[in-house]
């Protein structure tokens, strides 16, 4: 079930190679966990005690007992408490492809019943490391130093479309200057995977971005005007040839040096953290979640404005952006 699972979101393009292989080697956990026996045989008892698992597992497991399978990884923790066990954010994934796994079932007539619905996710607040959103005080640093530092034009156009937008590092990296275009009457940032070494995540990546105006009124559009056809931004910083690896790696550690250059220490704050940043203005400012959503690129789950809603008009989602105000 889980080869069948998988081979359908590849054939899709529902996944880049490097979530696939992320993928797999998360289902390879859960299989373990859950014996390899078929679906239907899996009852509601063999999922919470799946979950229960998931909670006892250690912290990088892989590197502490090499060679070890999941189920005997269990064992050998059991007799080291003192072992810092998986993130909530790490379990809750764990929980999401379960989930995800048996819905798909499911829907495909492989199940009459869904076992997995009694999976519930546990509180990310326990979370040391989980990523939290920059204030004011940290954006003033991070670009103070970014000014300072910067010697090519990504170095700040990058980080600033990320934190006008929410958008992922690479969405940004991977712009290119038809990508900036008018729909309309508005500009927008058109994210898309119509290049070979484009990558989005997910279907709900695909999307149109309103420019915000402080990105015109800091020349974004004069920016866009004289780069030459095709990518903004250099090669080396938005692509490696390795399909595991991050294709913005090497932007991810250089501007995650800035950030902590700048004096901002907490390491729940990151270069990403624009993404909680804009999230968190837009809730704020009372936007719906269904917008912010549809900004960020994520999956709408409430079945009205969702699945079967239609998208919010561009000028709606622009005056939404509009209302964001950052030291920038």
């Amino acid at each position: 079930m889980v080869r069948l699972y998988c081979e359908e979101h590849i054939g899709l393009k529902k996944w880049s190679e490097r979530t696939a292989d992320q993928s797999r080697k998360i289902f390879e956990l859960i299989v373990d966990l859950l014996e390899d026996r078929p679906i239907h045989e899996i009852s509601k008892a063999d999922i919470r005690t799946l979950g229960a698992q998931m909670l006892d597992l250690p912290k990088n497991m892989a590197k502490i007992f090499p060679g070890l399978t999941p189920r005997q990884i269990l064992a050998a923790a059991a007799s080291r408490p003192e072992l810092p066990r998986l993130q909530p954010r790490s379990i809750n994934k764990n929980y999401q492809y379960v989930r995800s796994l048996f819905l798909w079932a499911m829907d495909h007539d492989h199940l009459t019943q869904n076992p997995a619905t009694i999976l519930r996710d546990v509180n990310e607040g326990r979370a040391q490391d989980a990523r939290k959103a920059l204030d004011d005080d940290d954006i003033e640093k991070f670009f103070g130093y970014a000014a300072q530092h910067a010697k090519e034009p990504y170095e700040l156009w990058i980080p600033r479309i990320m934190a006008f937008t929410g958008c992922r590092m690479g969405e940004a990296a991977r712009l290119e200057r038809r990508d900036v275009r008018q729909v309309e009457g508005l500009w927008v940032f058109d994210i898309n995977s119509d290049h070979p070494e484009k990558r989005v995540k997910t279907e709900n990546s695909l999307r149109l971005i309103p420019v915000h105006p402080r990105l015109v009124e800091l020349g974004l559009l004069d920016f866009v005007r004289s780069s030459p056809e095709g990518f903004l931004f250099p090669r080396r910083i938005r692509y490696v040839d390795d399909p595991k690896r991050s294709p913005v790696d090497l932007l991810s550690k250089q501007l995650g040096r800035w950030l902590r250059s700048a004096g901002i220490e907490d390491k729940r704050k990151q270069v990403q953290s624009f993404r909680e940043t804009m999230a968190t203005k837009l809730k704020d400012l009372g936007t719906p979640e269904y917008q912010i959503a549809e900004i960020l690129g994520h999956e709408n789950s409430n079945i009205s404005t969702g699945r079967y809603g239609k998208h919010t008009k561009l000028g709606t989602l622009h005056d939404a952006l509009a209302k964001v105000c950052l030291p920038i």
